[in-house]
């Protein structure tokens, strides 16, 4: 199977009627900026001045140096007419998923029903290279975002809790672009053993994923949220029994636990470790993924006064759904 590291861009037609798609260049660059600080920005206070810099960055590098479950992304550049009036962002997930976003699209050139024209456009070129599925998170107060996710063809898969801002929700849309028996863009080869082991049940992971890991956890936690940096909370319990929790702070207070493996009576523990640090570092909320087929797990969360927000179809791994779960500080 072709991977897009690759393929050439321009080898599938990027193009439907009157729109064509070419990737973000130095000369555009000063375009994207302005709209992502002009209509991300408004709905993501937290987001630092170099957010669009660091975007760009990682599609001329080919890839996420920081990110964990990201491997590529491209920068859209849309062009209707011979004008550039917006920007599609398409993030590379294990597993064979995109994430959509940000997609910053001048005001003059909204509801014309330009963006359904770009979604088919990349829907053809992404699942010829084996891309099962997109997704995109909108806050619930953008009402036009929320009516263009729908009316693509876009299904609700979770409504995230003041999630990303202590004002407003943050609503998870996903789109089957691909019908496979199995994922295979991603072969798990020469992973260290003890995650290995714990993560491949429920994710497709390369075999650069540990150094990604262990490189993450160097980082400062208080750091740039643009480096993505990561904790990890774990326990020994024996030779074969290990547990753990690997946690990310995000934008607007938010903590991203995942993946969560092993022993679900130790994971308790490690919960209780888990809100003692973040709640005390005056983090809002902190949430989960739980693949749906860990019973047991979701079970742990659920008595640990986790309420479940959502259910996102295989976003990481082929037939395996994962629940969202979250604990808000009281």
């Amino acid at each position: 199977m072709q991977t897009i590291e690759k393929i050439s861009p321009f080898s599938l037609p990027l193009c439907i009627e009157d729109i064509s798609l070419e990737l973000l260049n130095d000369s555009e660059y000063e375009l994207f900026e302005y709209l992502c600080r002009e209509f991300v920005s408004h709905y993501y206070p937290e987001t630092e001045e170099n957010y669009a810099r660091n975007l760009f960055r990682t599609q001329l590098i080919g890839c996420d140096t920081y990110g964990l479950f990201t491997l590529h992304r491209q920068i859209w550049s849309i062009i209707y007419r011979l004008k550039i009036i917006g920007f599609f962002t398409a993030s590379e997930k294990m597993g064979g998923s995109i994430k959509l976003g940000p997609i910053v699209i001048h005001p003059a050139f909204r509801r014309k029903n330009l963006g359904k024209k770009v979604i088919k456009c990349l829907e053809k070129f992404y699942s010829a290279l084996g891309i099962r599925k997109f997704y995109m998170t909108i806050p619930e107060c953008n009402s036009q975002a929320v009516s263009f996710a729908f009316s693509a063809g876009f299904n609700l898969e979770a409504q995230l809790k003041l999630h990303y801002s202590k004002d407003y929700d943050e609503l998870v849309f996903g789109k089957k672009i691909l019908n496979v028996n199995s994922s295979l863009r991603h072969e798990i080869d020469n992973v260290n053993y003890s995650y290995r082991n714990a993560i491949m049940a429920s994710y497709k992971i390369d075999k650069y994923f540990v150094d990604r890991l262990n490189s993450s956890l160097c980082r400062d936690i208080f750091g740039d949220y643009s480096k993505k940096p990561r904790k990890l909370f774990n326990e020994h319990s024996g030779h074969d029994d290990y547990s753990f929790v690997l946690s990310a702070p995000k934008r607007g207070g938010a903590v991203k636990l995942g993946p969560i493996c092993g022993n679900p009576k130790i994971l308790k523990r490690i919960l209780i470790d888990v809100e003692r640090f973040f709640f005390n570092l005056e983090k809002r909320k902190i949430y989960a993924l739980v693949s749906a087929l860990d019973k047991e797990i979701i079970n742990q969360f659920i008595e640990s006064k986790y309420r479940i927000e959502g259910r996102l179809t295989v976003p990481y791994r082929n037939k395996i759904d994962m629940f969202v779960l979250s604990k808000n500080k009281r």
